[in-house]
């Protein structure tokens, strides 16, 4: 594994009222149970090296984007990240969901580099216009393996740690894709990649949530007809990347492509080639 001989943990947040604020937890810990285990614990494990190395690439990336994340991590509040507030909502969060709300972007600007081979070559490009005639930002330009350039937009639909078993997740993604939808570029094929922290459902504790939000989702990709039909309301989508990290396993990726995108955002299989469950470890960090 390729490790930073710098921690720019420190570099980004080491002056942030939040950051200052942490300390090791002193109650036993589960996965992640502290803002501290990822953020500020001295670098040791791949939770560790996954926020340090996205943090190294945006401070080494020539989009000038540090201080655009600087400034906006710098707005945490350190009561966010105690797990008294992550725990009072209907679903329990991450103590570390505002952070990643944020570092996910970067994240997947990283992921696509080292992951896919794709180039990132611009920060936050024009989308589609609003309904007051406003110009939606996408994450991120990328230019493919094919040399065609591709609108990126992210988003993390879920912080919860266990299901609720009264919410509707396919109604969910629904509503998260479609909003995408509504943003994205109509001149460029366009990849929507998504991060889910789900992992359990309540009272049953089963390793097979990923695959129960992985139909949700693709139930959401599709209207319930026979055979099943893409939503048409996702039509300038080209494809979809779900990912799916706990803080401590390997990540897993699966993509899901738009087989009757609008022509414009066509993603072809070739461009993704790759795409699998070692990918973070194979690619991101191995030398």
């Amino acid at each position: 594994m390729l490790k930073c001989t710098i921690d720019y943990r420190k570099r980004m947040f080491g002056q942030m009222n939040w950051y200052k604020a942490l300390s090791e937890p002193k109650r036993p810990r589960g996965v992640v149970t502290s803002a501290w285990d990822e953020f500020k614990e001295p670098i040791s494990q791949r939770r560790h090296h996954i926020v340090n190395t996205t943090l190294e690439w945006t401070h080494q990336s020539n989009l000038g984007i540090w201080e655009h994340y600087r400034k906006r991590f710098d707005a945490v509040s350190p009561k966010s990240l105690t797990v008294e507030t992550a725990e009072s909502g209907k679903d329990p969060s991450t103590v570390t969901s505002s952070l990643w709300q944020i570092l996910f972007e970067p994240f997947v600007a990283l992921y696509l580099e080292r992951g896919l081979g794709w180039t990132v070559c611009d920060h936050e490009p024009p989308g589609h216009k609003d309904k007051n005639g406003n110009v939606c930002k996408g994450d991120w330009l990328a230019t493919s393996r094919t040399g065609r350039e591709v609108f990126v937009e992210t988003t993390v639909t879920s912080d919860a740690v266990f299901r609720d078993p009264n919410t509707n997740y396919v109604s969910r993604f629904s509503n998260v894709l479609e909003g995408k939808d509504a943003q994205v570029s109509r001149r460029l094929p366009t990849l929507v990649v998504i991060r889910d922290f789900l992992k359990y459902n309540v009272n049953s504790f089963h390793d097979g949530a990923d695959d129960d939000e992985w139909w949700e989702l693709t139930s959401a990709l599709h209207h319930k007809s026979s055979p099943p039909k893409w939503n048409n309301n996702l039509k300038h989508i080209g494809a979809v990347l779900y990912l799916n990290w706990d803080g401590v396993s390997p990540l897993t990726s699966r993509l899901y492509l738009n087989p009757q995108p609008a022509e414009h955002a066509r993603i072809e299989i070739s461009e993704l080639n790759g795409v699998a469950g070692d990918m973070i470890e194979s690619c991101v960090w191995a030398n």
